[in-house]
């Protein structure tokens, strides 16, 4: 299958809010503890709605943060859980060679715990401090190793994930014995989702000084990448958000890289900019753009 890109970065416009929406997620991410969280949890939120029939494309924000939080935490426990045991092998091979805890440890421990938005990047820098260190604790073959193991399984939680879209019950993304046949199955649109959602994430990610707001519209993108997978596999699940998307010619693609104009959900004509593989709405308007069709 072929993944609709373009439908993934502009579904928000679906939303007659979805410019609040945004920044409020996006303003989220500041939130100390438990703010990346609740960006996460509010993915799986719309997540719920592209698999239902909400006539809004986002779910609403207001007195949302707790829940959307708590689901969050949930996810961050799937991911953690997935890399705990590369977390126990190299602690316990530093530890054997002398390793004690000091105050960088107790210094980056602080960080991530309080923005954990960066946590996942624990491990990389856990691997680079043990490899590069005085004395180095670990050799190069081995750090490579380690390496190579987080990115097969940071490369395959998605598909995890996807189980608990289906069942809605976070202990789905355990259940290897079907995330991964799915992975397997549809190699090529994983792939494809794994390269435009990390374009997206960078794009989203880079866009100072708007970044929040670039970054909780990557997050939705991202989720509408993976899930749409999940509509070519041979185990129906509900579709209805995902058809009234795709079925809106606003959202897809131009055939060309630029800035361009389409009507939102409230009737408020947005700038977009093309990139040929997605599209980004522009939080702000850019003085000139061309009117599309």
């Amino acid at each position: 299958m072929v993944l609709h890109s373009h439908v993934a970065g502009l579904c928000p416009l679906a939303d007659p809010e979805w410019r609040r929406k945004l920044w409020t997620v996006g303003l989220w991410l500041f939130v100390p503890f438990v703010g990346w969280a609740a960006a996460l949890g509010y993915r799986t939120h719309f997540v719920r709605q592209l698999l239902g029939a909400r006539p809004s494309a986002l779910p609403e924000t207001r007195h949302a943060f707790w829940a959307c939080a708590l689901d969050g935490l949930r996810a961050i426990g799937v991911i953690f859980s997935y890399l705990a045991p590369l977390y126990l092998l190299l602690f316990a091979l530093v530890g054997s060679r002398g390793w004690q805890p000091g105050g960088l440890s107790l210094y980056l421990t602080i960080f991530f715990v309080a923005y954990p938005i960066f946590s996942t990047l624990s491990l990389p820098i856990a691997l680079l401090l043990f490899a590069l260190g005085e004395p180095a604790l670990l050799t190069p073959n081995e750090a490579v190793l380690f390496f190579a193991g987080y990115g097969l399984l940071v490369f395959i939680v998605p598909a995890g994930f996807l189980e608990v879209s289906r069942s809605g019950r976070y202990r789905s993304a355990f259940a290897l014995q079907r995330s991964l046949p799915f992975l397997l199955r549809h190699w090529p649109a994983y792939a494809q989702a794994w390269f435009t959602s990390g374009l997206m994430g960078l794009v989203g990610h880079c866009v100072v000084p708007v970044a929040p707001w670039g970054v909780a519209w990557s997050y939705l993108g991202i989720i509408f990448n993976f899930n749409e997978i999940l509509l070519a596999d041979d185990r129906p699940i509900p579709r209805q958000g995902f058809d009234r998307l795709l079925a809106d010619p606003r959202f897809h693609g131009r055939g060309h890289i630029g800035l361009a104009r389409v009507l939102d959900a409230g009737g408020e004509s947005v700038a977009i900019l093309d990139l040929g593989l997605f599209s980004v709405p522009l939080p702000r308007w850019p003085r000139r753009t061309r009117t599309t069709s």
